[in-house]
């Protein structure tokens, strides 16, 4: 079996005409040809098409592609990460509302086990009788509620992210449900209903 050598595409510079030439053919004809059509003789090397030059990464792939899949590979590194976020209420006090009769001052602390700043969560508040029937409830989005980040993650907490490693205080106001309700409960729903 004959191997063939690897060809060239040349362009005539009098008439335009391109065509293959081998490569073991231009090098023993020092690199000059004869076009076929017009029978002008001209170097080869200078009519080379770009398709025959080497490209090697670089050329083949843009700094902006590489940029791009980078940061689409870091995007979702962070949302595979916040979709397995698990938040916790801790430290629950409800009282009277000081100023507005009527309404309570539910207070707690949010805390996650996410290695990276996530967003902050949506949450639901939910009274219930003694027995367990419900009694009322409300979803809070993170716009609703009021950020009292320490100083130290004001930064962060203005980017709407919870730091990790540190309780996040929050405290809402929320109209009292009646006097059947006895038992209350902070639920974090599906980070797919979270909002910004």
């Amino acid at each position: 079996m004959v191997e063939r050598s690897a060809h060239a595409t040349v362009e005539c510079p009098h008439c335009g005409i391109r065509f293959h030439a081998q490569q073991a053919d231009l090098a023993a004809a020092g690199g000059r040809l004869r076009c076929g059509a017009c029978l002008t003789v001209f170097r080869a090397a200078e009519t080379l098409d770009a398709t025959n030059k080497p490209s090697g990464l670089r050329r083949s792939f843009p700094g902006w592609v590489v940029t791009g899949l980078v940061l689409a590979l870091a995007a979702l590194a962070v949302q595979i990460t916040w979709l397995q976020t698990d938040y916790r209420a801790r430290n629950l006090k409800i009282s009277h509302h000081a100023e507005s009769p009527g309404t309570l001052a539910v207070q707690f602390v949010v805390l996650h086990d996410a290695p990276i700043p996530v967003p902050l969560p949506a949450f639901d508040v939910e009274f219930a009788t003694a027995d367990g029937e419900p009694v009322g409830s409300r979803r809070f989005l993170p716009g609703d509620y009021p950020n009292s980040e320490s100083l130290q993650t004001e930064r962060l907490a203005g980017l709407g992210l919870l730091v990790p490693e540190t309780a996040h205080p929050v405290t809402v106001n929320i109209l009292h449900p009646g006097a059947a309700a006895a038992q209350v409960t902070i639920s974090f729903p599906s980070r797919f209903t979270m909002g910004w």
